[in-house]
């Protein structure tokens, strides 16, 4: 399975929160790849957060892996916690992160993800297939489900 990281957004989910602001509460970042894929990441205002990869296909579509849950920050460790995914085999995860107006470093255990600061939607065209992108490289369609 891809990083937790590696995933795009398609929207946000409202869950209850304590109502403390961290640095993240309210940003969009996104990673545009080589390969013409995009992984977004959004975090909403009650520690809720989206994390998705969508990548076009030869036939129009969108292939959308997506990850919907809640997220906290302590310090520079930040931990998501999924409700639904795409991938029945979603995880908790902590990560170390640090960011700048304009960016967003995640100390993956597979590396270093550097994000860009999103601030505003573009008009992306194509229809969204949700699923998992397997290991082998292959994307299997998949609803967006509780975990």
């Amino acid at each position: 399975m891809r990083s937790l990281a590696l995933l795009v957004a398609v929207g946000l989910v409202g869950c209850g929160g304590d109502g403390a602001r961290d640095a993240l509460a309210g940003t969009d970042w996104a990673i545009d790849w080589s390969d013409g894929c995009e992984t977004v990441a959004a975090f909403g205002d009650t520690g809720t957060y989206t994390l998705g990869l969508g990548c076009p296909q030869g036939d129009g579509s969108i292939a959308l892996q997506q990850e919907v849950g809640n997220y906290s920050v302590s310090g520079d460790r930040l931990t998501t916690t999924p409700t639904r995914a795409t991938c029945a085999n979603a995880t908790a995860d902590t990560v170390s992160f640090s960011m700048t107006a304009t960016a967003l470093t995640i100390h993956d255990p597979n590396g270093v993800l550097s994000f860009s600061r999103v601030t505003a939607t573009g008009g992306g065209s194509g229809v969204g297939i949700y699923g998992c992108f397997l290991s082998d490289g292959t994307f299997a369609k998949q609803p967006l489900a509780p975990l």
